[in-house]
């Protein structure tokens, strides 16, 4: 029973996507400050996210093998270490849109959700 309720959820989030990638393709005005817009959004969600669910559990985490002050520095440390990288990445790719600029960066995006997935993927197939 669960299994089908977990593919009617993947099927509904698919389907929002795609409801969301066909706004773009099918509205008149094209403008930069919509896919502007939309990036910021993610970001922000993922900063909470990042904030108020990925932290806290990465330090639970931990803590089941180091003792706490330990679980919170490498946490700490793994997120400057994303900091940096971010930063980083943000001086590499200027902040012009144009429209080759925005091709390189759907693939940017592109590679990084797929290299995002892999290990999801990998631990559902030692998982089982």
């Amino acid at each position: 029973m669960n299994t089908y309720i977990a593919f009617i959820l993947s099927s509904i989030a698919g389907f929002s996507t795609m409801l969301g990638s066909l706004i773009i393709f099918l509205s008149k005005k094209k403008s930069l400050n919509f896919l502007i817009s939309g990036i910021a959004f993610a970001a922000g969600v993922m900063f909470f996210l990042s904030i108020f669910d990925l932290i806290p559990e990465s330090i639970l985490f931990l803590k089941n093998t180091y003792k706490i002050i330990p679980s919170i520095l490498i946490s700490l440390i793994s997120l400057s270490i994303g900091v940096c990288i971010s930063i980083i990445i943000d001086k590499l790719f200027p902040n012009t849109f144009d429209e080759k600029s925005l091709y390189k960066l759907g693939l940017i995006t592109m590679i990084g959700i797929i290299v995002h997935n892999i290990p999801e993927d990998c631990s559902c197939y030692v998982s089982r």
